[in-house]
């Protein structure tokens, strides 16, 4: 077998949120495999059009692309370069979906948020695994002993006619040997698929072991061949991340009740401090005043960072409204601008806003949208010590733009991959100028994806950062509750 690792690869990345993109672009460098070229494109037009131009080994797909939606996309996707190996890369944890992907052409599947390093490199290893293993179908006469993988041959009439020396596990799974005739379900299943005359595939246990398995029909030669690989690996690193996630979710449910267990102490505090400054009980002195000032601005910042968790924890429960309204996204912009100006010019910065007066009206969550650049232009000013910072609106096809740009440090390639991640901070000690939780864009973020819209990040050190966030002018969106 051809090893993986060895082998240089050709990756196509077939996805339109730019940061899912660079997430995946960076996990590939840190695979085990052996990655020549990754090449990137936001729709399925332009990666077929990659398709045909190049040789890939490989596409990681995402389903829902601007020109297609839905299985649809792996269909014309695998009809058009059959050759190709392709891991599905689904938004939702679903096993129907999983196993609608495999029977339409893919041969792994993953869900987003739910894959490390590690498990990308294994499905992709097991994705060209299966892909050689369907090459070996289209010749059927050759059954090579020393393949790695178990490799069988039925007869109509249940006997097994061959089987190679690494079948010995779906032999033993089946307690039948080479010569003997199977019974039982095994009976049944090459029945069924000698009945329908169709592919099929299905999991195996055999002992500590977990084997996909291929029955193909051969009907005109009264036999089935059976192809087998081992996924024990494979199965056990997703059912490590599915734990993985139930515990995430279990440390959400904490965060989120010890967040919510710390407002009301800190509101009796915060209205303490406030009586003893307002000096109702009794005068203070100028010592005591500016030790209080400093209680309660670190009361007033444990405030917003407790509310900051909170606000994350029922983003990403699905528990917050949207009030989806048509709104011009001009607006949003004059708000922020007019609010972020006494602190552009506490920090003499140069504070410039730019419209395109021409602009449709989008629909949108005013309050959330205002939330959004108001977290992105408090970091450009923030960050950014000498020079300007500017919002600005545009038109991109079917999406209104609105963008925040700077001269701030930058930001390293590498690390914006990270920067939308929670409790991640990028920048050094030494240019951290004020403490947070490492939630505002990853709020942001989750804000943007219930709009249908997107945010892209362009920086260079030295340069400065832009942040574009696109909202479709017409979409459906899930509201939340309350």
């Amino acid at each position: 077998m051809e090893n993986d690792n060895e082998r240089a690869l050709n990756i196509l990345i077939v996805e339109d949120d730019l940061v899912n993109s660079k997430l995946l672009q960076g996990m590939l460098c840190k695979t085990a495999l052996f990655v020549d070229e990754v090449k990137s494109a936001a729709s399925l037009g332009a990666a077929l059009e990659l398709l045909d131009e190049n040789q890939f080994d490989v596409v990681l797909l995402d389903l829902n692309l601007p020109d297609s939606k839905g299985i649809n996309t792996l269909i014309t996707t695998n009809r058009k370069h059959p050759d190709v190996a392709i891991v599905v890369i689904t938004g939702e944890y679903d096993d129907e979906i999983g196993l609608k992907a495999i029977t339409s052409g893919a041969q792994e599947y993953l869900t987003k948020g739910l894959y490390d390093t590690y498990l990308l490199g294994k499905s992709i290893s097991y994705a060209l695994e299966r892909r050689r293993a369907g090459e070996k179908i289209k010749n059927l006469a050759k059954f090579p002993s020393e393949d790695p993988n178990p490799v069988l041959r039925i007869s109509k009439d249940y006997e097994i006619l061959y089987a190679n020396d690494s079948s010995w596990p779906i032999l033993g799974a089946w307690k039948c040997k080479q010569g003997q005739y199977l019974s039982g379900a095994e009976r049944k299943l090459i029945e069924k698929v000698f009945h329908s005359g169709k592919v099929f595939t299905f999991n195996l246990n055999c002992g500590d072991n977990i084997f996909s398995v291929t029955i193909v029909p051969v009907t005109e030669c009264g036999y089935v061949n059976v192809y087998a690989l081992d996924i024990t690996e494979l199965r056990l690193s997703k059912m490590n991340l599915k734990q993985a996630r139930e515990q995430a979710e279990a440390k959400s449910l904490f965060i989120s009740t010890v967040s919510h267990e710390l407002q009301t102490p800190l509101a009796c505090m915060k209205e303490s401090v406030a009586i003893i400054l307002d000096e109702i009980i009794g005068e203070i002195n100028e010592q005591q005043r500016k030790t209080l000032d400093i209680t309660q601005r670190n009361i007033d910042r444990l405030t917003r960072l407790i509310g900051g968790v909170l606000d994350f924890q029922k983003l990403g429960a699905g528990k917050t409204k949207f009030n989806m309204q048509e709104n011009d996204i001009n607006e949003v912009a004059r708000d922020v601008y007019e609010t972020m100006s006494p602190a552009a010019s506490g920090v003499k910065l140069d504070f410039f806003l730019e419209l395109d007066e021409n602009l449709p009206k989008a629909v949108f969550d005013r309050d959330k949208i205002i939330q959004v650049l108001t977290n992105i232009v408090g970091n450009a000013l923030k960050f950014t010590e000498n020079g300007s910072v500017t919002i600005a609106t545009t038109m991109e096809k079917n999406a209104v733009q609105i963008s925040a740009s700077d001269t701030g440090p930058g930001i390293k390639q590498e690390d914006i991959v990270k920067i939308f991640d929670e409790f991640e901070q990028v920048f050094d000690s030494n240019e951290r100028k004020t403490g947070g939780a490492g939630l505002g864009l990853a709020i942001v973020r989750k804000i943007i994806e219930q709009h249908n819209g997107n945010i892209q990040v362009e920086s260079e050190v030295g340069l400065g950062t832009k942040f574009i966030v696109s909202i479709p002018i017409q979409q459906k969106v899930n509201v939340g509750v309350d």
